[in-house]
């Protein structure tokens, strides 16, 4: 009896944690994604540059940067992405747009691309001003 307990619980573990969510309908836009700049940021064909929201990843200079690129590379390069676009300030110092990202996973789910990053540990969590929480 224990053992199936504990297989529930580390089955619900396993879900909870994953980065794949049903179709929301929150998606402001979509685009191609062109190329990829660094862990959280590239850019798009009709959307222009994308900030994923509330995640950090290393600079070119730091260690992981370039694992941290060629991760979201085989997530979303040449692919379609479904932007949740932050309804608070839209973009950011830089005039990147702010945003939770989303590639298609199957038929009936989406991959939440920032959550990837976080879950796979590319990048970090930095809280920034918006209407997102990485905690959520």
């Amino acid at each position: 009896m224990n053992k199936i307990l504990y297989f529930l619980v580390f089955v619900l573990i396993v879900i909870v944690s994953l980065p794949i969510v049903f179709c929301s309908g929150e998606f402001d836009a979509s685009s191609v994604v062109s190329s990829v700049t660094d862990g959280d940021t590239f850019e798009t064909t009709s959307e222009g540059t994308v900030r994923l929201a509330d995640i950090d990843a290393p600079e070119y200079y730091e260690y992981g940067y370039q694992a941290a690129r060629d991760f979201l590379i085989s997530l979303i390069y040449g692919k379609a992405v479904y932007l949740d676009i932050d309804d608070i300030y839209r973009t950011g110092t830089y005039g990147r747009l702010i945003c939770v990202a989303y590639v298609n996973y199957n038929s009936t789910h989406y991959l939440n691309v920032n959550k990837a990053l976080l879950v796979e540990d590319y990048t970090e969590i930095s809280n920034y001003d918006n209407e997102f929480s990485p905690y959520t």
